[in-house]
């Protein structure tokens, strides 16, 4: 989930002779529970929760994978540090460091519905990084570079909800019926810390300015390290349909409108080498919803490519109620030895050891709200069809009368978005039925004034 400049605090600007110095520390998602989904909103305000914080602390030391994780914990629980230290075990044994990574963990009261967030410190152009002017995440940055890079500060950041009254704790991967499972929970954070995160992002033209001058609609990406923006290593491996980067200076200036638009298109893959070899030679979707999402787009996997219970769900933006899931996936994983980290045997496990899988299966049939939902006049929906095919989309009200075409037409196999314009329609509940020879499917929509 792609952070904004409200959640980058410049901790250290060091010279540009010691680049590895300067730090930033990012929050690129936060979890809500919101209509019995949990999903991604604007990260946490960290240096108002650095004001409430205090207690004594432990710190745990993991040893025997192929990573070594010391996790200073504060305010937890037996049942919540047992949890969460086994979502630290897993990854453990999925990604390799020579140097120990350290995760500030705190269990704190962050109000209603907020389940939790976590996030890295970041450093550019790190001894031994396969890219340059690039922010690496601490723990990769330390991982390559063979050394610790900031003595004494933590790698990852991660706060969970003290408050919320429906995490289940359970180790085993049962979840009672309407609970969130903690260690998914904290699996899905930790992996942004350690790396699963872009710095696109789309200003909504309010508040704070996420992209320069604070223009709704436009894009942008990167964070200053002296003079010069640097994107995150996750932004190199992200193009669009035809191939293009995203960060291609002449097809999407930054900022732009153009990139904004692009931010929004559904469109957008990650092409790096091991993913594509791993996901069967093809490219996985970025989740890129219109309008964007602050704190979801751009730094997830597709919520529909990836839809919940398959097994590259984890890092998608949105985990329901009994989602669980125990490992981070094959692409996940073949993402993250494209961006450099070396992985331990769960991940090989999990990729074959980077070896080209078969082709992927034809996508099933599948409906999901890629933008607001409830929504004032206009909002998307992606579908997502096995074949091209014919697909007739109608609004229908709460009478079961059908009151607007959306779409009657031809649409390619794979995703498709569609626009939802009920303009001049009344306030309420709607239902969008869509009929495709794949099957019918439909969505619950609100319309508000």
């Amino acid at each position: 989930m792609p952070p904004t400049p409200l959640t980058v605090f410049l901790v250290l600007l060091a010279a540009l002779a010691a680049p590895a110095a300067a730090q930033i520390t990012l929050t690129p998602c936060t979890l809500y529970d919101a209509s019995g989904v949990a999903q991604a909103g604007p990260p946490l305000d960290r240096p108002a929760l650095a004001e409430r914080r205090g207690g004594a602390a432990t710190v745990v030391r993991t040893e025997g994978g192929a990573a070594t994780f010391e996790v200073t914990y504060t305010g937890f629980t037996p049942q919540a540090q047992a949890a969460f230290q086994a979502a630290v075990d897993v990854w453990a044994e999925h990604v390799a460091s020579p140097v120990p990574i350290r995760i500030d963990a705190q269990f704190e009261s962050l109000g209603a519905n907020v389940l939790g967030s976590a996030g890295p410190r970041i450093v550019p152009d790190p001894p031994g990084a396969p890219v340059r002017n690039t922010f690496y995440p601490t723990a990769l940055a330390n991982a390559l570079a063979g050394r610790d890079l900031l003595p004494g500060a933590s790698d990852i950041e991660a706060t969970f909800n003290s408050d919320f009254d429906r995490f289940s704790f359970a180790l085993d991967g049962t979840v009672p019926a309407g609970r969130y499972d903690f260690v998914t929970v904290v699996l899905h954070e930790l992996g942004h810390g350690l790396g699963f995160l872009g710095s696109g992002r789309v200003d909504d033209g309010a508040d704070d300015a996420e992209c320069a001058a604070g223009t709704a609609g436009v894009g942008c990406w990167g964070y200053p390290a002296a003079l010069a923006d640097l994107p995150l290593v996750f932004d190199r491996s992200v193009e669009d349909r035809a191939g293009r980067s995203f960060l291609d200076p002449s097809v999407y200036p930054n900022p732009s409108r153009a990139l904004g638009a692009l931010l929004q298109s559904g469109d957008l893959y990650v092409a790096a080498p091991t993913v594509v070899a791993v996901h069967g030679g093809m490219r996985p979707e970025v989740w890129a919803p219109e309008p964007a999402e602050a704190g979801s787009s751009f730094s997830h996997w597709d919520e529909v490519a990836f839809g919940a219970g398959t097994p590259n769900a984890l890092m998608t933006p949105r985990i329901g109620t009994g989602e669980t899931y125990r490992d981070p996936g094959s692409i996940t994983c073949a993402f993250f030895q494209d961006m450099g980290w070396r992985l331990g045997a769960g991940c090989t496990r999990l990729t074959g050891g980077g070896s080209v899988s078969a082709a992927a299966p034809p996508a099933p049939l599948a409906l999901l709200a890629a933008g607001p939902n409830p929504f004032r006049g206009a909002t998307a929906v992606r579908l997502q069809v096995p074949t091209a095919q014919h697909v007739s989309a109608v609004l229908v009200d709460a009478l079961g009368r059908d009151v607007r075409t959306v779409y009657d037409g031809a649409v390619g196999a794979g995703r498709t978005r569609l626009r939802v314009d009920a303009a001049g329609l009344p306030a309420g509940a709607y239902w969008l039925r869509v009929q495709t020879e794949a099957g019918t499917t439909g969505l619950p929509l609100v319309h508000v004034r």
